[in-house]
């Protein structure tokens, strides 16, 4: 936030100031200290009061706090229509920071996978905008994976020397060209292109921002995405299912009835009594006599 953007903001509370009467000391002070108070938070929401990546979120969309950009102020214009954007160096990470928390490191609520993607694909990044600074903007990535972890790991902050290392390899590998937004632009979308071949199960899509009218600043965010190739994302690994203990065999119910002893007959032409053997099998010796052996 610079002195424009503070002044561009706040002039209808400090001109409330130059009006009202005050009648003793005592209530003009409480009333500038009411105002400065006002002023105050009046700087704060305008400060984060700028631009979102809304689709895929960048994760102070996911954290209920749109407009918590990194913002870096640098010692030049870093978005007028001579100047070259991406040359200025940026201090607050591919992810920026908010009010109360850092983006370069997951929280909570944010950090995971927002978005999946096929291997080269186009599709468009959906971006809100509140106080348009015009000036040059693009969408890039990163297909370093050990830089990307660094940004996905809950137990590590990472440095500024991290953040160099991010913005190098985000400034070799953009999805977009760096694009020009004028004094005001606002477009809704951003059609992006993924690199053919490239695939990540976790990676950021990062976007900055080199602003033109709000004084020398420089945002920065970053969505979490998947990039999946011709397989399909990849699932979540989940849990196997136990073995299923099969079912223990059941014995045949003994047959019912009378039964032949052995070495008795059991069959054969004529013959009425029982077929079945008590031990053994029936065996035919001849047309006339089966006996169980």
């Amino acid at each position: 936030m610079t002195q424009c953007d503070f002044y561009r903001h706040a002039t209808p509370r400090r001109l409330l100031l130059h009006f009202i009467p005050f009648h003793n000391l005592q209530t003009a002070m409480k009333f500038s200290a009411a105002a400065s108070s006002a002023l105050f938070m009046a700087y704060l929401s305008s400060a984060d009061a700028h631009a979102s990546v809304t689709n895929p979120r960048q994760r102070g969309e996911v954290d209920s706090c749109p407009h918590c950009i990194g913002i870096t102020s640098v010692g030049q214009n870093p978005g007028c229509p001579e100047c070259e954007p991406g040359t200025l160096r940026q201090t607050q990470g591919a992810c920026g920071r908010g009010y109360s928390n850092d983006y370069n490191r997951p929280g909570s609520n944010y950090g995971n996978v927002v978005a999946s993607y096929p291997s080269g694909a186009a599709f468009d990044v959906s971006l809100s905008w509140v106080a348009p600074h015009g000036g040059w903007h693009q969408f890039r990535l990163c297909p370093d994976p050990s830089l990307n972890r660094l940004y996905m790991n809950s137990s590590y902050l990472p440095t500024q020397s991290d953040h160099d290392a991010m913005e190098a390899c985000m400034d070799s590998h953009p999805v977009t060209e760096w694009l020009w937004l004028g004094e005001s632009g606002t477009p809704p979308s951003v059609r992006v292109q993924l690199p053919a071949g490239f695939v990540c199960s976790h990676c950021i899509l990062g976007w900055r921002w080199d602003a033109w009218k709000s004084g020398n600043e420089v945002y920065t965010q970053c969505s979490d995405i998947e990039i999946y190739g011709s397989g399909g994302p990849v699932e979540p690994p989940t849990d196997p299912e136990p073995p299923v203990d099969p079912e223990p065999p059941v014995d045949p119910e003994p047959p019912s009835g009378p039964c032949v002893n052995q070495y008795q007959q059991c069959g054969g032409t004529g013959y009425s009594g029982a077929t079945r053997c008590c031990s053994g099998s029936c065996t035919v010796i001849n047309d006339y006599y089966h006996q169980c052996l």
